[in-house]
């Protein structure tokens, strides 16, 4: 059986961000919030407070493969409003328009107005999505300019989250693994339902992220099987999954079904170079590369992890 705890530790460091483009990305997020402050006094459309969302400050956030981008949640909280009542707020479309104009001219490419956020692109391949709220007795409301104003607190998922990771940060890791995957693999799914996936059917082992990961991808397969859906933990409790057609659906569960059966051949094969193999089918090239074909029995041997868990037997 081969150990990859190693493989994939070194496969977590790959996927973070460069700090040229943290830097960058930050960089961004100030000159975003400089000039929104600046519109909206200028305006007479009273303060705003940021609070930057998502897997950024979740940290769980990868580096993208080439020519994909990544993206950023800088929350905006229009401050002017949270003493008034919600028939006194300007509309969805009227906050949507405020921070489109604050942004207008930039960067090269113009700002979209999307339905939940406005979004500034950049060309070294990211965008910053701002999400605009008011609080209002202890929630937050999102301008939603389909539906209107609803309770949606990004902070409150994060909450979530962080409460659900060990210690050890386990959790997280699983997320970034599984987010490279559905990027190499061009699996239909947004960042979001990969954190719910696996904060919902998280099950870790201590000092084994391959075991972890073969655990809770199971549990994912079981999961969709019983009921295709992945429902935000928090309110407004929509299911991201309701857009699917079933072909949709059956195609996503596949996906993790072939995922499922990499890792267990990867976890039963006699060496680390075969099971490096598989998974670089699975995670792309960044996944490192093995030229060790040494027996797992003298990897065991030197290891200070427990035994190896299997995910029938429970221990083995």
């Amino acid at each position: 059986m081969a150990l990859m705890h190693d493989s994939f530790i070194e496969f977590k460091d790959k996927l973070k961000l460069s700090p040229s483009q943290e830097n960058e990305v930050r960089t961004s997020r100030d000159a975003n919030r400089d000039a929104i402050r600046n519109w909206m006094s200028d305006h007479d459309k009273g303060s705003v407070k940021f609070y930057m969302q998502g897997s950024f400050p979740m940290k769980t956030t990868i580096a993208p493969p080439d020519d994909e981008e990544y993206d950023i949640d800088d929350g905006i909280y229009l401050c002017e409003y949270e003493d008034t009542e919600e028939d006194d707020w300007p509309t969805c479309s009227t906050v949507h328009g405020w921070i489109k104009d604050a942004t207008e001219g930039r960067t090269k490419k113009d700002p979209i107005d999307k339905d939940a956020c406005v979004r500034v692109s950049y060309v070294h391949g990211y965008h910053v999505d701002m999400p605009i709220y008011i609080m209002k007795d202890g929630h937050a409301y999102l301008a939603r300019k389909s539906t209107g104003w609803e309770i949606n607190d990004a902070k409150e998922f994060k909450d979530w989250i962080n409460e659900k990771n060990p210690e050890d940060g386990q959790l997280k890791r699983i997320i970034k693994y599984l987010k490279r995957w559905k990027d190499y693999k061009a699996v239909d799914l947004k960042g979001i339902a990969i954190t719910i996936l696996v904060a919902e059917n998280f099950e870790g082992a201590p000092n084994r992220d391959d075991d972890a990961l073969r655990y809770t991808v199971d549990n994912i397969c079981d999961s969709l099987r019983n009921s295709f859906e992945c429902k935000k933990p928090l309110a407004p409790y929509d299911n991201l999954f309701e857009r699917y057609s079933q072909p949709q659906a059956e195609d996503i569960i596949s996906s993790f079904e072939d995922l499922l059966s990499s890792l267990d051949k990867a976890h039963s094969v006699d060496n680390l170079q075969e099971a490096s193999t598989i998974l670089r089918k699975e995670f792309g090239e960044a996944f490192p590369e093995s030229s060790d074909v040494s027996s797992t029995k003298a990897s065991i041997a030197s290891t200070s992890a427990p035994g190896i868990l299997n995910r029938d037997e429970r221990f083995g």
